[in-house]
């Protein structure tokens, strides 16, 4: 069987050779099918990462491309607090974690359960592709067979008492499940220089500039006063990450992000973008054509009335029934 977009299959040949060779691929199978069972496997989360990332909105495609967002580790109370001894002696570690807000939850489910009706898509189009599309396990994409994430943080302090790690430079949303940490070791660093496809490498011109108005200072002063934010103490702790953040483009395709096209865009400005960083909801405009991005203003983030706004947006959205009569 072969996917629709990786082409036709080619037919011909001697069908008598064709059917001997279907035959010895059969018999490999059986012979080695006992080696090659399928398991289920289950794990147990080892803690959470408390996230300045409220929402999937404004999370770095990696968390390198933002080192000041910050995160938290607090391990669960089965694991014991002595876990993290050492930890602290390492610069980075590694974060193995599950994409807990996939909205495909229900099919990866049934497909673990082994239900032959399910099939889950082999090839996706990520944004930066600019809708090309290439193989899944090419790719970082959150939604896989098995929905494990992996990040590499920067280790900013470890505190055994309270059983968490702060750590820097995450890309994962607030409460999201951890299954493990690893201490990143020499071993780690590749002896060959790396290879990356030409895509990856194209975010790099991605950067873009950055503008916070008077009125966006004066939001941020006040909140970070009134002691809105958990991560961050000081104003110029926040505005560093928030710029990292808003820099990426953290809009959706849908929404005007471009791909990896180095020449700037023609459309008119984007308005109306919004991130949520460290409990405070920042607003946005876009200007494509400059590849400018001027944060307008910061207020309070009140995930309630953000789900009130969804649904109110949804109802309105509904078509209307025709009245009888």
């Amino acid at each position: 069987m072969v996917d629709a977009e990786d082409g036709e299959a080619v037919a011909g040949g001697d069908q008598g050779l064709g059917r001997q060779k279907q035959q010895k691929q059969s018999e490999q199978q059986k012979s080695t099918g006992a080696e090659h069972d399928e398991q289920v496997v289950s794990f147990r989360e080892i803690g959470v990462c408390e996230s300045v990332f409220a929402n999937k909105r404004g999370v770095p495609r990696q968390g390198n491309l933002a080192p000041d967002t910050l995160g938290r580790v607090v391990l669960h109370k089965h694991v014991g607090d002595a876990a993290l001894e050492g930890l602290d002696a390492f610069s980075h570690v590694w974060i193995v974690f599950v994409f807990s807000r996939n909205t495909n939850k229900s099919k990866v489910a049934a497909w673990v359960r082994g239900d032959a009706q399910v099939i889950l898509p082999s090839k996706i189009r990520p944004p930066l592709l600019q809708g090309k599309s290439t193989g899944m396990l090419s790719t970082r994409t959150p939604h896989r067979p098995n929905p494990i994430g992996l990040t590499l943080a920067t280790v900013r302090s470890v505190d055994l008492s309270r059983r968490h790690v702060i750590v820097g430079g995450i890309d994962l949303c607030h409460l999201t499940p951890v299954l493990d940490l690893k201490p990143f070791v020499p071993g780690d660093v590749p002896l060959e220089t790396p290879r990356f496809a030409s895509w990856v490498l194209a975010e790099q011109n991605l950067a873009w500039t950055v503008e916070f108005t008077t009125k966006a200072d004066q939001d941020m002063d006040e909140l970070v006063q009134a002691g809105v934010t958990r991560f961050y103490r000081t104003v110029a702790e926040l505005k560093r990450a928030v710029e990292q953040v808003v820099r990426l483009d953290v809009r959706a395709v849908h929404q005007g992000r471009q791909g990896i096209s180095k020449e700037p865009c023609s459309q008119p400005t984007s308005v109306s973008q919004q991130c949520v960083v460290d409990g405070i909801q920042f607003l946005f405009s876009v200007a494509d054509s400059a590849r400018l991005a001027t944060v307008l203003g910061a207020r309070a983030y009140d995930e309630d009335l953000e789900g009130l706004a969804k649904g109110n947006s949804l109802k309105k959205a509904e078509p209307q029934r025709p009245g009888k009569g």
